[in-house]
């Protein structure tokens, strides 16, 4: 078997060195490099070495590729139809080599020569193409290349990855009633002086002109700002006012009812004095009922006497 083995190869190495030599009259078969496009860096593809033979029977195929290394790396290489090879697939500094062929088999048409895995390595345009030294064996001529030595080539696109930027957090507004602690920002901002002062965190940067303190404008009532401060709102101010003396008054006569109560309560509450009546002895009750019953005949008397 290994002698068998050994044969094959040997002749597989014959037939594609011999193919070098001699070129056919009307060479007809070519070769294609497939996977061209845009790849990130970082990332693999796959490219595909395929030959083209048409109607012509060919029966060994030698495929040299060169490319960039700086931008590209080999991390496989795998053979295709041509199922014999004397060597395996290898790849040394710039150069791939495929040698192989289709023994007691004549082939025509389309065949996959072999497959090739890269790694983009670096950002920029680069290819991948057949070298000079190439052939398609002619499968009943012998010493016969039928490749028609025009260069295949792959362009490649390699971008570099697209960083993600985290979104900024929001720095939230301060509420009413309440404060925010200060963010870690830079700004700006312009005094009466009319310089600008770079701050970072509420303190002035060194070397910056420190502004003076300008003196808040009131805005029109009615106003979103005038809304939104609660210290210059005079509509809120004379509703709050309006709202404290109502209640106040509320309180007042509150007050008032409840003494007028606690007065009526107070005089219910007092025993009432009953008048004294000197007592009445016998003979002062005798001598005055006499005083009476003798009232009329004295008043008669000095009627006749009136009268006379």
């Amino acid at each position: 078997m290994n002698f068998l083995y050994k044969l094959s190869s040997t002749l597989v190495t014959g037939l594609v060195l011999m193919a070098t030599a001699t070129a056919s009259a009307s060479p007809t078969a070519s070769f294609a490099i497939s996977g061209s496009g845009s790849y990130t860096v970082g990332n693999s593809f796959t490219v595909t070495v395929s030959e083209n033979s048409g109607s012509q029977e060919v029966n060994a195929v030698k495929a040299q590729l060169q490319y960039d290394a700086s931008a590209l790396q080999v991390t496989s290489l795998s053979t295709g139809d041509f199922t014999t090879c004397p060597a395996a697939p290898s790849a040394s500094g710039n150069t791939i080599s495929f040698q192989c062929a289709a023994l007691g088999t004549k082939l025509t048409g389309v065949h996959i020569v072999g497959t090739i895995t890269f790694k983009a390595l670096a950002a920029q345009t680069t290819s991948v193409s057949t070298l000079s030294s190439s052939a398609i064996v002619d499968a009943n001529t012998a010493n016969q290349n039928d490749w028609d030595g025009v260069a295949a080539a792959g362009s490649y696109t390699l971008t570099a990855p697209v960083s993600s930027q985290p979104n900024p957090t929001p720095t939230p507004a301060p509420t009413q009633g309440g404060s925010t602690a200060p963010s870690a920002t830079s700004k700006t901002s312009t005094g009466s002086t009319g310089k600008a002062t770079a701050t970072t965190n509420g303190t002035a940067v060194a070397g910056a002109t420190t502004a003076q303190p300008t003196t808040p404008t009131t805005p029109a009532p009615g106003s979103k700002a005038a809304s939104n401060n609660p210290t210059i709102n005079a509509k809120d101010t004379d509703k709050k006012t309006s709202k404290s003396g109502t209640a106040i008054a509320w309180i007042l006569l509150a007050v008032a009812t409840i003494a007028l109560l606690v007065r009526t309560l107070r005089k219910k509450r007092q025993p009432v004095k009953t008048p004294v009546v000197p007592a009445v002895t016998k003979k002062a009750a005798s001598a005055k009922v006499k005083t009476v019953a003798n009232k009329p005949a004295a008043s008669k008397t000095k009627a006749k006497a009136k009268k006379a």
